[in-house]
């Protein structure tokens, strides 16, 4: 069992703005045949980021 393939992953804007709706798309494809997809996520101010050993990462995310 292999897991689904994620690729041409993109969001529009490039760089939004605080107010501005955010469109992510991406191609997912699985040779078992695609179950539910659920896109996560983390809101961080502009220039800054979430580093892995941050607590903020592992605790943070929004599903939509």
């Amino acid at each position: 069992l292999t897991p689904p393939a994620i690729r041409q992953v993109e969001h529009s804007p490039q760089q939004p703005t605080s107010d501005e709706s955010v469109t992510v798309t991406a191609k997912l494809t699985d040779p078992d045949g695609m179950g539910p997809v659920t896109l996560g996520y983390q809101i961080v101010n502009p220039g800054s980021y979430i580093r892995l050993e941050d607590a903020a990462y592992e605790s943070s995310w929004i599903s939509v």
